[in-house]
């Protein structure tokens, strides 16, 4: 993806005041959510323009994986995100492209979430294998927290699969979450979504 791409994005002044505390993590039923974020109007976006500009929050499909022994999918942070660069991560995801425009927004990151486990995984997670919505998380303490707001699913192998990282996700290894360190803020809070 190019900063010059257009990405999801809401006014920070039409989401739900509770989502936008300092640190948010939040256990939301999927019809709830599904409820609130279909009823904010939204905008595609110049990622460029909006990267830094507080006036916007951009959903981020934050997706963690684990395999059938309870272990998660974690690497270290070396992809386009400079910003988190030597932290370690449980997260697969990032910005929902204008490619991703379904009928409403919960469809929409949906998309955009199965489209960057395939892109990131070669495709070894199916389009049709389910995501499970675990809640959301927020943080404004960092730059990158700033203008993001991150929407948490779970994808649980089957015994016997595996994934094939691309190479945003080098150094892929699987921990048990009491295992891991110096992990990315966002990484530390929708782990609390699993425990």
């Amino acid at each position: 993806m190019s900063l010059d791409d257009a990405v999801l994005a809401f006014k920070r002044e039409d989401l739900p005041i509770d989502w936008l505390d300092d640190i948010v993590v939040a256990h939301l039923g999927e019809g709830c959510f599904k409820n609130a974020i279909n009823k904010v109007h939204s905008f595609f976006k110049i990622r460029n323009k909006i990267e830094n500009d507080d006036v916007y929050k951009q959903p981020i499909p934050y997706i963690l994986i684990k395999d059938f022994n309870g272990m998660f999918a974690c690497y270290p942070r070396n992809g386009n995100e400079n910003r988190l660069h030597g932290l370690w991560s449980v997260g697969v995801g990032g910005h929902v492209d204008e490619i991703d425009r379904v009928e409403n927004n919960y469809e929409t990151i949906l998309a955009g979430a199965y489209r960057e486990l395939q892109e990131e995984t070669f495709g070894y997670i199916p389009a049709e294998m389910p995501l499970q919505f675990l809640g959301i998380i927020n943080e404004e303490k960092t730059k990158v927290g700033h203008t993001h707001i991150g929407v948490v699913f779970l994808v649980q192998l089957k015994q016997g699969q595996n994934i094939m990282p691309k190479q945003e996700l080098t150094g892929l290894q699987w921990c048990y979450a009491k295992e891991l360190g110096s992990l990315e803020l966002w990484s530390q809070l929708a782990l609390k979504l699993v425990q």
